[in-house]
């Protein structure tokens, strides 16, 4: 059974956190259907962020973040997130060592996959497919607190990023 589990604008929230005015963090409606209208053809977010300018026209500094609208509906997780947007990032000192371990992992599987297929220079077999998709083993919680658990439904993070066939796909996309 398939189920076409792209998310669309419906299913997100933008948030925009300005760090010179402080709390509250503002909801911005999405202007289309499009999650990936430029920024300057989107209506709503050019209207909310020019309320947010020093009076030399200067922009203040902030953060737009994206959420799942589920997520950010229910009032413990909304709590939460809410939270987390104002702590913020310590930067590399928040990452956990073990973060080092899994990347040097990935790269590892990436470059045994790339000789299993005896080194391509014109592409791969396996280039994005399912089975090189990376994903967390999260699915009970997020089935937990209502989200996708699809795996499609979230960012697609694949094996063949960290692949040395990744730059004839580059190569080809910009028509070298």
């Amino acid at each position: 059974m398939t189920t076409d589990a792209a998310v669309t604008t419906e299913d997100r929230v933008r948030i925009l956190r300005c760090d010179t005015c402080g709390p509250p963090l503002e909801e911005i409606p999405w202007s289309s259907d499009d999650p990936n209208l430029p920024a300057e053809y989107d209506d709503a977010l050019l209207y909310v962020l020019s309320k947010h300018k020093h009076p030399s026209g200067e922009p203040h500094i902030g953060r737009l973040i994206v959420v799942e609208k589920r997520a950010w509906e229910m009032p413990n997780l909304r709590r939460a997130l809410m939270e987390q947007i104002w702590k913020g990032s310590r930067g590399i000192a928040e990452l956990d060592l073990a973060y080092y371990d899994v990347r040097d992992q990935l790269r590892s599987d990436a470059l045994a996959c790339f000789q299993r297929h005896l080194r391509p220079t014109e592409g791969c077999p396996d280039w994005r497919s399912d089975s090189k998709r990376v994903v967390p083993d999260t699915k009970s919680e997020r089935k937990d607190v209502g989200l996708a658990t699809d795996p499609r439904a979230r960012p697609a993070i694949f094996l063949c990023d960290l692949c040395p066939c990744r730059t004839f796909y580059e190569r080809k996309s910009r028509g070298d």
